[in-house]
C-alpha cells in the first residue's frame, strides 16, 4: 500500500482503463534473481565520497602548513617592533633590522619563509577521482564543455555522441514514462471532459493556438473560418487517438543551429536571400525578426509566395489537372518528334542543295574553259589572217610575232582570273548554303 498503510483510507471509482502510477525507472537490473533499479547517481556515490575526501585533506594540508612570512631573532627586531609587528599590514618600502648586538657581534638576519605548498599525492588523488566518477556515468569531457582531446569539430561530436550512447536508457525510459503518462490522459479526456470548451495549445515554437473540444460535434474533426481564423474543432468522443513523443534538442537549440547555417549559406550564396529572405529571417530570435520577415516575404516573386487562406483544391479538380498535365507532356513529345523530323528532312535538303551547287559550279567552270579556249582559238585566227607578207623587213615580223605572244599570254591571264573569280564566288555559294536552315 501507498503510504504506509495497511488498509485504504478513502475509496473511489476510477473511470480509466490505466492505472494512474507513472513509474520512471533509470536502470532495471537483475542481480542472482533480485530486481535492483537505480538511477545514474547511484553509481558515483563511492567515488562522489573519493572526490570530497581527497579535496578535504587537500584544503587540510594547505591550512596547517605555516602561514609566518618571516623567521627572526628578537635581537634582530628589538626596538623595531613597529615595523615588524604588522608588516602585511603597511605598505612599506623596506623592513629595518639589527645587524649586530650590543657586544658588536653580528646577528642572523631575518628570513622569509616560502610559502604554502599544494599536496601533490591529494591533487593527484583529486584528479583521478573525478575521472573515474566522469568514466563511471560514461560521458566524457565533451558533453561537459570541457577541453578534450579531440580538437576539430567533428572528432568534439563523435565524444558527445559516445557519452550520449552511454547513458541513452535514461532518457529513453523517461520517453516511456511520458507516453504512458499521455496514454492516462487520452483515456480520461473522453470521460472527464464532457462539455464544450477551448483548450490552449503550446507548439513546439513556444506559440500558442486555441483548439475547441466538442462532444456534441458531428465529426471527430471540423475546422470552422471565423473572421480569416481557422478554429480547430475536435470531437474526442469520436475517433482513436494515439501519442508520439519524439525527444531530441529542443526548439530554442534547433532554431540557433539553423540560424547558424542558414547565415552561412546566405553569405556563401547572396541569391538566397532574394529566394527565401523570410525563412533566413524566422529562424532569427532578435526583436523585430517576423516584421522583418513578413516584409521580406512581400517581395517574393508571386510563384514562390505561399497563400495559407488559399482554398483546398477538390480531388476531382486535382485528377483533372493531373490529366491535362499528361496530355500536355504527351503533345510536347509529339512536337519534339516533329521537330526532329524536319531537321533530318532539312539535313538531307541541305545535302542536295549542296550537290546541286557542286554540279552547277563543275558545269559553270567547264564552260568558262570552252569560252576561253574558243577566245584563244579567234585570237589566233584573227593574228593568223593579219600576219604580214614575206615582203616586209625582217625587223617587223619579229615585231609582228612578239606583239602576237603578249596578246595570247594576255588572254592566258585573263582567262585564269575569271576562272579564280568564278571558284571563288561558288566557294562562297556553298558556305551560306551550309549555313542556312530550312524555315520550319
Amino acid at each position: 500500500m501507498l503510504g504506509g498503510h495497511d488498509e485504504p483510507i478513502d475509496m473511489r471509482d476510477w473511470p480509466g482503463s490505466y492505472l494512474p502510477i507513472i513509474a520512471a525507472i533509470g536502470k532495471e537490473v537483475n542481480v542472482n534473481g533480485e530486481i535492483v533499479v537505480k538511477g545514474i547517481v547511484r553509481d558515483l556515490k563511492d567515488t562522489a565520497r573519493m572526490v570530497n575526501f581527497s579535496y578535504s585533506e587537500t584544503i587540510q594540508t594547505v591550512a596547517l602548513q605555516n602561514k609566518i612570512p618571516y623567521m627572526a631573532s628578537v635581537e634582530a627586531t628589538r626596538g623595531l617592533e613597529e615595523y615588524w609587528d604588522a608588516p602585511n599590514l603597511n605598505d612599506l618600502s623596506y623592513l629595518p633590522f639589527n645587524e649586530f648586538n650590543e657586544s658588536g657581534e653580528r646577528i642572523s638576519r631575518p628570513e622569509r619563509q616560502p610559502g604554502a605548498t599544494m599536496a601533490t599525492a591529494q591533487v593527484q588523488l583529486l584528479q583521478l577521482s573525478t575521472d573515474q566518477m566522469r568514466a563511471a556515468s560514461g560521458q566524457q569531457n565533451a558533453n561537459f564543455g570541457i577541453r578534450s582531446e579531440a580538437v576539430s569539430g567533428v572528432g568534439i561530436q563523435r565524444l558527445k555522441a559516445q557519452g550520449e550512447n552511454a547513458t541513452f536508457h535514461f532518457p529513453d525510459n523517461h520517453v516511456r514514462a511520458l507516453r504512458y503518462e499521455a496514454l492516462v490522459l487520452l483515456d480520461l479526456i473522453p470521460k472527464v471532459y464532457d462539455t464544450k470548451r477551448v483548450v490552449r495549445i503550446l507548439g513546439l515554437d513556444g506559440k500558442d493556438e486555441k483548439a475547441t473540444l466538442d462532444p456534441g460535434s458531428e465529426s471527430p474533426y471540423a475546422e470552422n473560418t471565423v473572421a480569416e481564423d481557422v478554429e480547430k474543432i475536435f470531437n474526442p468522443l469520436l475517433g482513436k487517438y494515439d501519442v508520439v513523443i519524439d525527444t531530441g534538442p529542443s526548439y530554442q537549440t534547433q532554431r540557433q543551429e539553423s540560424a547558424a547555417i542558414l547565415t552561412d549559406l546566405a553569405a556563401k550564396n547572396p541569391q538566397i536571400m532574394g529566394a527565401a529572405g523570410d525563412i533566413v529571417m524566422r529562424s532569427y530570435d532578435f526583436p523585430m525578426a517576423e516584421e522583418l520577415a513578413k516584409r521580406l516575404e512581400k517581395t517574393l516573386p508571386p510563384g514562390m509566395k505561399e497563400d495559407a487562406k488559399q482554398p483546398q483544391i477538390p480531388p476531382q479538380v486535382q485528377q483533372q489537372m493531373q490529366q491535362a498535365q499528361q496530355q500536355s507532356e504527351q503533345m510536347q513529345q509529339h512536337i519534339q518528334m516533329l521537330e526532329q523530323s524536319l531537321q533530318e528532312i532539312g539535313g538531307k535538303y541541305n545535302e542536295l542543295e549542296q550537290s546541286r551547287q557542286i554540279e552547277a559550279g563543275k558545269l559553270e567552270v567547264d564552260r568558262m574553259n570552252a569560252e576561253t579556249a574558243r577566245m584563244k582559238a579567234q585570237g589566233e585566227l584573227q593574228i593568223k589572217a593579219s600576219q604580214p607578207t614575206n615582203e616586209l623587213p625582217e625587223i617587223e615580223k619579229l615585231r609582228f610575232e612578239a606583239d602576237v605572244k603578249i596578246r595570247l599570254k594576255q588572254m592566258d591571264i585573263d582567262a585564269a582570273k575569271e576562272i579564280e573569280i568564278m571558284r571563288h564566288c561558288q566557294k562562297v555559294d556553298m558556305h551560306d548554303i551550309q549555313q542556312t536552315e530550312i524555315p520550319q
